[in-house]
């Protein structure tokens, strides 16, 4: 069995970071040893200029223990020095699968990851994480050097980075993503063999499990993909469980949504 837990789009509110460390306590200490643990956040964990926040959202991430995050545009409200000075050398991997790079860069090409393995009692994960597509509409200056793939040409090297994962024996794949509800019900049509896509900047609260809604069914081998995302400003929390069969088919999902305020700050 797997559990996820996860967040999107805290917005800096700090006392909100407070009370999703009590609940990610309680997950911790009554998740059952034999289950893997995995967390992660969908990006806009910062926001604005100040550096005191975005500090402090950083060190959120890293006492939760969250495994990975997706860069969401407002972790780039600052420049891109500031947040380079911020998680260089994290312990949290920061995901941007769609982003590219050219010699102008200031260096924080070197601290964004495009996909990597997540271990969790000996079973293996893939994670990718996908940056906004209207990452340069939604923020003031793009970062020296970025350039953002489009949509249909990032879907293609999705797929084939699925593809490239499951041919190293990876069948559970987790998209962390930060594109918005109805980009990553797309994704969940078009791309072929992603079981799980935590999502983020459309600021939905989804509960629950629906088909047609955030469950969808591949055409060709009729697996599942389930989407979560949990509103915004850290105001809830979610935790997906899941269990796969031995070929990483998801045979089993409940999606509980946790609302911030039933917790105490820590």
């Amino acid at each position: 069995m797997t559990s996820i837990f996860y967040v999107n789009d805290i917005h800096g509110r700090t006392s909100n970071m407070e009370r999703i460390t009590s609940a990610s306590k309680d997950f911790d200490t009554y998740t059952p040893q034999n289950v893997d643990k995995l967390k992660f956040s969908s990006g806009d964990t910062m926001l604005g200029k100040n550096e005191k926040v975005n500090i402090a959202a950083h060190k959120f991430l890293t006492a939760n223990n969250i495994m990975a995050s997706a860069i969401g545009n407002h972790e780039l409200d600052s420049n891109s020095k500031k947040l380079t000075d911020i998680i260089k050398g994290s312990a949290v991997k920061f995901l941007g699968f769609n982003s590219q790079w050219d010699e102008k860069s200031s260096g924080l090409e070197k601290e964004v990851v495009k996909s990597y393995i997540q271990e969790s009692n000996g079973n293996k994960y893939g994670v990718i994480g996908l940056m906004p597509f209207d990452l340069n509409r939604v923020i003031k200056k793009m970062p020296d050097g970025l350039d953002l793939q489009a949509k249909e040409p990032a879907f293609e090297a999705l797929q084939k980075e699925v593809n490239k994962l499951q041919e190293q024996g990876i069948n559970k794949i987790i998209l962390v993503s930060h594109t918005g509800f109805e980009t990553e019900r797309e994704i969940a049509q078009k791309i072929e063999g992603i079981d799980v896509i935590l999502g983020g900047h459309s600021h939905d609260l989804i509960k629950d499990v629906k088909e047609g809604v955030n469950l969808f069914y591949s055409k060709k081998t009729g697996d599942p993909t389930v989407i979560t995302q949990g509103g915004r400003d850290g105001s809830h929390f979610g935790i997906l469980n899941l269990e796969f069969d031995k070929d990483g088919v998801i045979t089993r999902v409940q999606n509980n949504v946790g609302d911030t305020s039933d917790f105490p700050k820590n």
